[in-house]
């Protein structure tokens, strides 16, 4: 294990790299609690301050430990960010190369099978779909050595969704080596450059996604056998819900046909009565996809005739895998519909039913499955050096919600020192006579203040929103206040981020994607504003979901789950104001709720101890002070 101090320290590896590099003591104590965890096989959880350069401990803790990392964070975004900024450096700090891949969803790649049975058929898509679609086709065969089919990297054109579901596929629906476009498949030729690189990096969605789809891909993958750092992990209770818990989504349908023409021959074997009994169950489905798409849950409840046809599927299943082994994810996928719809059909099944994005099919979720028993899988199949961090973990200073909703409560936790000096370089202002949440006066409130904060930060404010709906309105009542307003959702995010530091004096609206990973540089952001505190919906499903995996009654709901997710979310957006040493800012929190709920004091007690104010004028004065 290298001498961490040496490359931390005053006049360290990092600081010949980043000419603007200062030591911190969090930074280091994080990479040293990484690599002995690392060192002694094992793992925990981290609450690493805003601006402690956690990114460059983990990464440095990992790979000075000779260890080949699997690093999990929230977003493609941060992905990019690792990939293109904090690799490098950390290969320039240790004097040696480091590859590295990144790997996302399958749907980010364009399939060029799939493409090909989208040419077969241009009369499916609208005349600019097709224009689009022959654009791809070049693109494709030009490029897909070196950009894998990124879509991402596609700029001739928008893709419309109706066609990029077309172009691409998922993990169920890939067929492999058996596909007749495999050694053209520039996601495969991607697969095979991550299996062999020093750190993989991918994002949790993928993870989660791949481990519900098939838990033995954890070790089959090679997975199991790289330290894992989990970034952003606050996330992971609430996705989990999402992805581990017992559900079935219809999609199959769609690729099921495409998987018969090119991955079975019925004249090869005599199974012509198990083979018509998938026909039959597809040609069902898809002839009641109306009715599906209009009421997914009455159709459940009228579905009757095809569920005997499904059962039919899955008993025939056997003697169909013998002959075409193949066909095992799709074998998942039925068993896995049989079993949740059969769940879901009882009166007393609480169950949640969201649409598509394409809006074909439904993926039905029951509330009271238990995620709580597939991550105690997931842990299992992964490595036992795997570390979670994030700048909120804790609520105060108690890990136990997280511990509890994860299944980790026997790992060691550590809370690290804050990395900056908030009593100096901040000031809280929120006014217990803002109007409340549910105020009608509410947009017009927070325009007024906003303006005034603009004019007092030269621009140069942040205003994050807990939904789009009051982003949106505040925006339209922005808009001939002569302020340089921009929204989120009016550039792609990285091209907002760019307008926001070139421009200056800007005011950038944004909802909840905004709230973590995104770093202003210090010049450009004087002021941080939060128009709500972010609590979920008492009626989102996502509360019944981790209420019913954690076995709570409906009076600990509010104090276990409600709000240490409330702690987290604001933990994050307050820390996008100060990110650097000598960097100053006020933050606003525009939600009365703060000062006059009982839980209010331990909302503010979650944020870093900074001096506070009730008074507009004051906060104004601090604001003009920074100019």
């Amino acid at each position: 294990m290298l001498e961490l101090e040496g490359i931390f320290g005053d006049s360290g590896a990092i600081s010949k790299v980043l000419p603007r590099y200062w030591p911190r003591e969090s930074q280091l104590a994080c990479a040293q609690q990484i690599a002995q965890w690392f060192a002694d096989n094992r793992g925990g959880l981290i609450e690493a301050p805003t601006g402690c350069g956690k990114s460059l401990a983990y990464l440095i803790a990992g790979l000075s430990c000779n260890e080949r990392l699997l690093v999990v964070t929230a977003t493609k975004a941060l992905q990019q960010q690792l990939l293109n900024q904090d690799i490098p450096i950390a290969s320039q700090a240790l004097q040696r190369p480091i590859s590295a891949v990144a790997l996302k969803g399958r749907r980010n790649y364009l399939c060029p099978q799939a493409l090909v049975r989208a040419q077969s058929t241009p009369q499916a898509f609208s005349e600019s779909s097709q224009q689009v679609l022959w654009q791809l086709d070049h693109w494709y065969f030009q490029n897909y050595r070196d950009n894998w089919g990124d879509l991402e990297l596609f700029r001739a054109a928008n893709i419309p969704t109706e066609l990029r579901r077309s172009v691409t596929t998922s993990h169920q629906a890939c067929t492999g080596a058996k596909c007749p476009k495999f050694s053209e498949c520039g996601y495969q030729r991607l697969q095979e450059s991550a299996d062999s690189a020093d750190v993989l990096v991918v994002n949790q969605h993928w993870l989660l996604s791949l481990f519900a789809a098939n838990p033995k891909a954890i070790a089959e993958s090679g997975l199991s056998e790289r330290a894992v750092i989990l970034d952003e992990a606050h996330r992971l209770p609430s996705l989990g819900w999402q992805l581990l818990s017992q559900q079935s989504y219809l999609g199959w349908v769609s690729y099921w046909p495409d998987w018969l023409t090119e991955l079975v021959d019925i004249n090869q074997v005599g199974l012509n009565e198990q083979y018509q009994a998938l026909q039959q169950l597809a040609t069902t489905l898809v002839e009641q996809q109306p009715q599906i798409q209009e009421s997914p849950l009455d159709w459940l409840n009228r579905a009757t005739g095809w569920f005997g046809q499904l059962m039919a599927v899955n008993r025939a299943w056997p003697e169909l895998l013998t002959a075409w082994p193949e066909l095992e994810p799709l074998a998942q996928q039925t068993h896995m519909t049989q079993l949740t719809l059969e769940c879901a059909m009882s009166p007393e099944q609480v169950i949640t039913v969201q649409v598509s994005s394409d809006g074909a099919w439904p993926l039905y979720r029951l509330v009271d499955s238990t995620p709580k028993v597939r991550w105690q899988q997931l842990w299992q199949a992964l490595s036992d050096a795997k570390v979670l961090i994030s700048a909120s973990l804790a609520a105060g200073e108690d890990f136990g919600p997280i511990k509890t909703a994860l299944s980790l409560e026997e790992l060691p936790s550590q809370q690290l020192a804050l990395s900056f000096n908030y009593q100096e370089q901040a000031l809280l202002l929120y006014e217990s006579s803002a109007p409340d949440i549910s105020d009608t006066r509410r947009v017009g409130y927070l325009t007024e203040l906003i303006e005034s904060l603009a004019c007092a930060a030269q621009g140069r404010t942040l205003a994050l929103f807990t939904s789009l709906d009051a982003m949106k309105q505040v925006a339209t009542a922005l808009h001939n206040s002569g302020l340089n307003v921009l929204v989120q959702g009016q550039f792609p995010p990285q091209q907002l981020l760019q307008r926001f530091r070139l421009l200056g004096n800007c005011v950038l609206l944004a909802s909840r994607t905004f709230w973590q990973g995104i770093d202003l540089d210090p010049g450009n952001l004087r002021c941080t504003l939060i128009d709500k505190l972010p609590f979920l919906p008492p009626d989102a499903p996502e509360l019944s979901g981790l209420q019913a995996s954690l076995g709570l009654p409906d009076s600990q709901v509010f104090e276990q789950i409600a709000l240490p997710l409330a702690c987290w979310e604001l933990k994050q957006g307050a820390g996008r104001l100060i990110r650097r040493e000598k960097q100053r800012g006020l933050l606003v929190i525009c939600d009365p709720r703060i000062h006059n709920r009982d839980y209010g004091q331990k909302l503010l007690t979650s944020l870093p101890p900074m001096p506070r104010t009730q008074n507009r004028d004051q906060a104004f004065a601090f604001l003009r002070e920074l100019q």
